[in-house]
């Protein structure tokens, strides 16, 4: 009789042992990094024409009149190249990227103040900022509050950079948290 008990002791014990495991398992996707760099690549959106091959992005190029926000938001960050800005219809593009979850990058926009753009009704020949940087990310935690980062090119070391920055804007829940993050990465570097 003994050995029942333990048996069915130790069948109880299994069965909760499993009944813990099982749900609390996860399936892990593997996560494309840079051989170079061992950082994850970002998935990228683009609006706009043909970026160099990265060893920090994957690139899938979208056409804004098809474009949805959850296709769009599916990705890490948008890229908006000079071209692309220069044709789009800048209220339209405007409205759209307000209501994006993700960080948006301008990409060839030495000189233009991206975020006034996106922060007032100015127009194109409007967006004149002297010393502003070709490269520039705005990522929205609120109407108010954005963190944004900018790097003089797009080149390889602008482009880690860049990475770094859309992961921390990604990570980050609020403006005090990503100002943390944010000087947490760049003083590690």
């Amino acid at each position: 009789m003994k050995k029942i008990y333990f048996r069915v002791f130790k069948l109880s014990i299994l069965v909760c042992l499993i009944l813990m495991i099982v749900p609390n398992a996860t399936i892990e996707v593997p996560v494309q990094v840079s051989a170079e760099t061992n950082l994850a690549k970002a998935d990228i959106a683009v609006f706009g024409s043909d970026i160099s091959n990265s060893t920090y992005f994957n690139y899938d190029y979208l056409t804004f009149d098809e474009s949805t926000k959850q296709k769009v938001e599916k990705h890490d960050a948008l890229f908006i190249t000079a071209d692309f800005f220069r044709n789009a219809d800048t209220e339209k593009l405007r409205a759209f990227l307000k209501n994006l979850d993700l960080p948006i990058v301008f990409i060839g926009f030495a000189d233009k103040g991206t975020a006034a753009f996106m922060n007032s009704t100015v127009s194109k020949s409007e967006m004149y900022l002297e010393g502003a940087l070709d490269t520039q990310m705005l990522y929205y935690f609120n109407e108010n509050e954005y963190a944004g980062f900018a790097a003089p090119d797009f080149k390889k070391e602008s482009q880690k950079r860049l990475n770094n920055a859309i992961q921390l804007a990604n990570e980050a829940d609020s403006l005090p948290e990503w100002n943390e993050l944010e000087t947490m990465i760049w003083s590690e570097e």
